[in-house]
């Protein structure tokens, strides 16, 4: 299969939302004939002169001298280099290895294993569905259409140093929570009806409102590109949270008791 399906192809078909095991078993083939014949180029290159337009210098101080090869430079993680560390880091490889590995950053080890998560397993219609059902069974006015609850919350650090702060690129004012007057980050978190995490996300400081805090997230991108489905009575799941919008809802308060009102807000 692996000469009919290269790892290009594998990655593809994965995105595209295949998620059979052929398909993954025919990624793991391609990968594991890629890293064969790249270690064969790299024995092959490890003796051949460097271009000497690249202006890289030359180690070992004499011809045919011990050398390094030039560094690979930034640019663009492609989806066979996310395919290629998941499936290291899931063989057991430390993310510290595969990071040197691919020339990677360490999160970005991380961000991979949940861009495949993501592919493999997608937020389907039927876990939408299965969400909703445990909230209308806990809610008073049975509200049928969450898929899930939306807050942020501080977690609070240190207060940074000037010199933390100038690493990170803002002033370090930027990790004050005025609410709380503590220093922190902002976590967007969603979660299902008993309180287990759907989605989570620390993209904001401490003095971010929740709605900039999720228009940062990745999950703001997902919903306005359709992750909320639409069931056969042509109304859509929708989340709770901060903004009306065709994906989300805005809880109201103070309806008296009232649980006819309070389904009549929703």
């Amino acid at each position: 299969m692996a000469s009919l399906f290269s790892l290009e192809e594998a990655t593809d078909e994965l995105y595209l939302g295949a998620s059979s095991a052929p398909v993954i078993q025919a990624a793991a083939i391609a990968a594991a004939y890629y890293y064969r014949m790249r270690e064969e180029r790299s024995r092959q290159r490890s003796g051949s002169a460097i271009d000497e337009s690249s202006g890289y210098e030359r180690k070992g101080g004499r011809d045919g001298g011990r050398y390094s090869l030039p560094p690979i430079p930034n640019g663009p993680i492609t989806t066979s280099i996310h395919l290629r560390a998941v499936l290291h880091y899931f063989a057991g490889g430390s993310p510290y290895d595969i990071m040197c590995m691919f020339g990677i950053a360490y999160s970005e080890v991380l961000s991979s294993v949940w861009i495949v998560a993501d592919v493999v397993n997608p937020e389907t219609l039927k876990v939408q569905r299965k969400i909703a059902a445990g909230f209308e069974a806990a809610s008073t006015p049975g509200i049928w259409n969450c898929a899930g609850a939306i807050d942020g919350f501080l977690i609070w650090i240190l207060k940074p140093s000037l010199k933390e702060a100038k690493k990170a690129g803002i002033d370090h004012k930027k990790f004050l929570c005025g609410q709380k007057h503590k220093y922190g980050l902002n976590c967007q978190a969603v979660l299902d009806c008993r309180g287990h995490i759907i989605d989570i996300s620390i993209k904001n400081c401490g003095a971010s409102s929740d709605c900039m805090a999720f228009e940062a997230s990745d999950l703001h991108k997902w919903l306005e590109n359709g992750l909320m489905h639409q069931d056969a009575n042509n109304k859509r799941f929708v989340l709770f949270g901060y903004l009306k919008s065709s994906y989300m809802e805005t809880p109201f308060t103070n309806v008296g008791g009232d649980p006819n009102k309070a389904a009549g807000q929703l």
